[in-house]
């Protein structure tokens, strides 16, 4: 998954910007372990030894990479969707204000491909309900947080 691009006039949270400005100090020397930031209970669930046990699953990030994936990846998707052909399943939460719902829009539009779906969840944040990276105390039902995963299983299910 990648963050959609940017629109203009996006302002950054007052809590990042300290992060911006060091960026460039730090981000080539630095891992985030995303899996160290979890609650301890749920490191206890089974959920967790799927994720900790699969060898597919990235669990650290450079500091660069995190802070590039906007700037980089997100702008790259958006100028080259006219060349993707394949089949193609975007994902956005309508409440997401980390990469904002109408980039995804913009992006579905340049699509060639011809089997192409979107699926905005509603209510949903950057994280998908908390399905993505997990919390304890999340606001979210199980419920919600299932809708994301069974919408992935019967994409895939009819390719």
């Amino acid at each position: 998954m990648a963050a959609s691009p940017l629109e203009a006039g996006f302002k950054i949270p007052a809590s990042d910007t300290i992060k911006v400005a060091l960026a460039p100090r730090i981000q080539h020397h630095s891992m985030y372990n995303l899996i160290d930031h979890w609650p301890i209970a749920f490191k206890e669930s089974e959920e967790y030894k799927l994720i900790t046990q699969d060898e597919l699953c990235t669990k650290e990030f450079g500091l660069g990479y995190l802070f590039n994936v906007q700037t980089k990846l997100a702008n790259k998707m958006s100028s080259h969707a006219e060349k993707i052909e394949k089949p193609v399943l975007l994902l956005h939460g309508d409440s997401d204000i980390v990469a904002l719902p109408n980039s995804s829009k913009i992006i579905f539009e340049k699509l060639a491909s011809k089997d192409k779906n979107l699926h905005m969840f509603p209510g949903a944040d950057h994280w998908f309900y908390q399905s993505i990276i997990p919390t304890m105390s999340s606001k979210y039902s199980t419920d919600q947080k299932r809708t994301v995963s069974s919408e992935i299983k019967n994409w895939l299910k009819t390719r």
